[in-house]
Order: C-alpha cells, then structure tokens, then sequence
C-alpha cells in the first residue's frame, strides 16, 4: 500500500507555518488509520489474495525448467502364452516436457504481469474503501449538522414555551396560548 509521501510533508510543512490547525493534523491522521481499518475488512481482499497465489505459482513456474510434470513409463513383456518364462521385455523410461527459451520469458513476463496486477488492485481497493469512508463521513458531518438544528429548535421552543407561561402566570394572555 502506498502512501502520499508528497500530501503528509506538505501538510507537515502547513502545520508548521500555523496553517493547519492540530485538529485538522489529527483529523487526518485518524482518515488514514480508518482508512486501513476498512481496506483491512474488505471483501475484496481475497481477490488479492488470490492473485498473490497466482503471482508465486507462476513464479515457481518460471524459475523451474521442467514445464510439467514427469512420467514414468514402465512396460512389460513376457512369454506367459506359450510357457516360455525365459523371455521377458522390460522397458522403463521417463518423459518430460521442457521450457523453450521463448516460453520461459512469456511465463516470466505474466509472472511480472501478476505483480503489476496485485499493486493496481490494491490502488483500487485503497480508492474503494477511501470513497465509503467519504460517503460515512459526509452522512454523520450531515446528521451532526441535522442535530445541531434539532438541538437549537429544542432550545428556542423551550425559551418560548417558558416565555408563553410566564405570561399567562402573570395574566398578560389567555390559558389557550399556552396550550
């Protein structure tokens, strides 16, 4: 996983001119913490996972000289017709197939293309989990707002409530107003 080396050092470098306050600093840091937390739980991890068992095993593959796997032949005969044990035949022998110099290299450039693949899900995986976690921020930096405003009209229903009753105590309004 990389990280924006430029981003940090630039808001290091903010921080230190008084621009950025600490809290913002703070409020970054825990984003990348969150951040990690949710691209952790993914389910897609395991499609990188997969990918990394591809990436070795055609790693493996590359490396080796044998393209496949070994046979081994083994081939009797004997005379058992005719009751003649004196003759037998036996054969025993093994094959394997072997790389060309010109499949080695192609099985060495998928073995880098697994790679290249394994590095571009994890930037998407980071980009996915980025765009959830901007999606929860923006709903409870709305739902906050959203409670402010109850809490206010709370508040400002509750003054005039008081204010309603305070003149129908002292015989400026009629009890209906405070109901």
């Amino acid at each position: 996983m990389k990280h924006n080396y430029s981003y940090t050092l630039f808001s290091l470098c903010l921080a230190g001119y008084g621009l950025i306050s600490p809290s913002l600093q703070a409020a970054d840091t825990n984003f990348v913490k969150l951040l990690d937390n949710v691209i952790q739980y993914q389910p897609e991890q395991q499609i990188i996972k997969g990918i990394q068992e591809q990436h070795s095993a055609s790693q493996s593959l590359s490396k080796s000289l044998l393209a496949g796997d070994i046979d081994v032949i083994i081939h009797h005969e004997n005379d058992s017709l005719t009751d003649n044990d004196n003759y037998q035949n036996w054969q025993v022998g093994i094959e394997f197939p072997i790389w060309l110099s010109s499949q080695k290299n192609a099985q060495k450039r998928i073995t880098s293309s697994y790679n290249q693949e394994v590095n571009a899900q994890q930037v998407y995986l980071r980009w996915l989990a980025s765009n959830t976690l901007r999606k929860l921020a923006w709903q409870y930096k709305n739902a906050k707002i959203e409670l402010d405003a109850a809490h206010s009209s709370l508040k400002k229903s509750r003054s005039l409530q008081q204010k309603v009753k305070q003149k129908v105590a002292a015989g400026e309004s009629p009890k209906l107003d405070f109901l």
